[in-house]
């Protein structure tokens, strides 16, 4: 995806444009993927960064880890909140991560999208579920069941992905039939899009 012609500030008010007054929106960025977006977010949010791995491994893990990162843009004005959406829109295309909104405060994120992270398969072993990489999560999605979705979403109300079409993002959402898939134009106006439910 070549999102040249997207910017912060468009990005910011497709995101609002979904987002209840309460809800605050967080980024999940991959480092393996994208280090140089990890560090403009560590430089810009400090110690608000968090890593999902364990606290003991963070540090040597560090060039490898996936961070949430909690975006200020509770303000409704885009001007207030652009810069990072700003360096996010120039990587789409890139798989540098997702973008999701909550009203859970950011530990209660991170507890949530940790037990996310560190899955077990049906043998029982342990392994680590890259959901942050939306070249993974693009397929997983549309194929979980009611009960998986509310096991993915948890807290988060909605989760925004870059699409495989150049300007589009995914938007998800849990929903009774399992998770909620719609595709939309950074560059829209307001109106119904097309959207794909999930197969059981």
């Amino acid at each position: 995806m070549a999102a040249t012609t997207i910017t912060g500030q468009a990005l910011h008010a497709f995101i609002h444009r979904r987002c209840a007054a309460a809800e605050r929106l967080y980024a999940v960025v991959d480092a393996a993927r994208d280090g140089e977006l990890a560090k403009a977010a560590k430089k810009q949010y400090g110690r608000d960064v968090k890593s999902l791995f364990a606290d003991d491994a963070a540090a040597h893990m560090d060039r490898v880890a996936p961070y949430l990162v909690p975006v200020e843009s509770t303000s409704r004005s885009a001007a207030d909140a652009t810069g990072f959406l700003d360096r996010w829109t120039k990587q789409l295309g890139n798989s540098s991560g997702i973008l999701l909104v909550t009203t859970a405060d950011p530990e209660k994120v991170r507890r949530h999208l940790r037990g996310v992270f560190r899955a077990t398969d049906e043998d029982q072993r342990k392994y680590y579920f890259r959901f942050y990489d939306p070249r993974v999560l693009r397929p997983f999605l549309p194929e979980c069941t009611p009960g998986d979705a509310r096991e993915f979403f948890g807290p988060i109300s909605q989760v925004f992905i870059e699409a495989e079409q150049d300007g589009t993002m995914l938007c998800c959402k849990p929903g009774s039939d399992g998770a909620v898939v719609t595709e939309a134009s950074l560059n829209e106006t307001p109106k119904a899009s097309s959207s794909r439910r999930s197969r059981r």
